[in-house]
């Protein structure tokens, strides 16, 4: 096992932990299921093939500059003072100084927080569905079935579930003195939205997140770990071998606050407003890194899988074309832009799937993610330069 406690953080390091943590966990009785690992991508070794980016920023940095917005990540995404407010209230001393209950817990505020800490890491994770389970639902798609394989929604909720508890166990290899450490698993991404944010500032009032304020796929953008598709998933490119293969799948991401400064390099990305405008500029249309994007749809060959398998439409009445242009009929419905952005459709794309899952109960629909992986177009021009500029730091 090596170091277990990881003194340095990059994308190396974790990535080991996180795949051996992974391996530990497979051999528990509650995850038999995983030992034939048939539903989430392997590496040669035949260990989950995790996919892990990390960056990190000053503790004044704001994640969410001119991002707040329902068409984007929501009117109240939470911060790092919010990260850090629900940390220290979690975890603030309840005794005195003999050991005596006390009334008195005050959490430690942000502003003392930073005087003991240089920065901020972020690590952003993915447990990529396997290409053979996304192929059989695609084939049954393009076969006229409308209905996912059998135990498909049962399976895809497992691989979450393997990286929630992963992620989650991860941390014990993560504590020290100096640095504090959050899992932002499914228990506290919820907790956070509950503790820190205000009813009025969640849900529909709030946008984009709708029941949290915990943007977890932007978080996976903003680290590098891959890019916004038309599906508005986040997917990642790698070239292996000469060709690109695709990955999606479930996210998970740690927050620490950790003693050091904010660095670039060896694996560690610096998030800073230089950084932010690229990311911006990639996924606004910017037609000079158009060629850049691993989306068919913006990457000028003009693949549609995604919007074709899509049951209620949503992703059409979502969707401008690669020019950045909008249909009449959708560029006339003001009531869904928010300074000039439009909100997902997300009546149409959640309610379908609602239905569906309430009369047959293991039904999905997860329809884009399968037609992606499987049928989506790829670019190996793009998946080559995010090698280069975002792992090979």
């Amino acid at each position: 096992m090596g170091n277990y406690v990881l003194d340095e953080l990059n994308a190396e390091t974790i990535t080991e932990a996180l795949a051996d943590v992974m391996m530990r966990t497979l051999e528990e009785p509650e995850y038999t299921w995983g030992r034939e690992r048939s539903t989430f991508a392997q590496d040669e070794e035949g260990r989950p093939d995790v996919k892990v980016a990390v960056g990190n920023c000053s503790l004044d940095f704001d994640l969410w500059k001119d991002l707040r917005n329902p068409a984007k990540v929501g009117l109240h995404p939470v911060g790092l003072d919010q990260l850090w407010e629900y940390y220290a209230h979690s975890t603030v001393d309840a005794t005195d100084e003999l050991g005596r209950t006390t009334m008195f817990r005050v959490p430690e505020p942000y502003s003392q927080a930073k005087q003991r800490f240089g920065r901020a890491v972020i690590v952003s994770m993915m447990l990529p569905v396997a290409h053979e389970r996304a192929g059989e639902y695609a084939t049954l798609m393009t076969g006229g079935v409308s209905a996912p394989p059998e135990g498909y929604q049962r399976s895809i909720g497992e691989v979450g579930n393997l990286l929630d508890t992963s992620v989650t166990r991860l941390v014990h290899r993560l504590i020290r003195d100096d640095r504090a450490v959050l899992a932002m698993n499914a228990h506290a991404v919820s907790a956070v939205t509950e503790k820190t944010v205000p009813t009025s500032r969640r849900g529909d009032a709030h946008g984009a997140c709708k029941v949290v304020n915990y943007p977890q796929k932007s978080i996976g953008v903003l680290t590098g770990l891959g890019q916004f598709g038309a599906h508005r998933l986040v997917m990642r490119d790698e070239l292996v071998g000469g060709s690109v293969r695709r990955f999606l799948g479930p996210l998970c991401s740690l927050v620490m606050f950790d003693a050091g400064e904010p660095r670039d390099g060896d694996g560690i990305r610096l998030l800073d407003e230089e950084w932010r405008d690229r990311v911006f500029r990639l996924h606004s249309g910017d037609s000079e890194l158009a060629h850049l994007r691993f989306c068919g749809h913006f990457s000028g060959d003009g693949c549609t899988s995604c919007l074709q398998v899509c049951p209620a439409d949503a992703l059409a009445h979502s969707t401008p074309d690669p020019e950045g242009r909008w249909p009449d009929h959708i560029a006339g419905q003001a009531h869904r832009f928010w300074d000039g952005q439009l909100q997902f459709d997300y009546r149409n794309c959640t309610q379908p799937r609602s239905q569906m899952a309430d009369v047959y109960g293991e039904w999905m629909c997860g329809r884009c993610l399968a037609a992606c992986v499987a049928m989506g177009g790829r670019s190996v021009k793009a998946a080559g330069a995010f090698t280069r500029t975002v792992d090979s730091l």
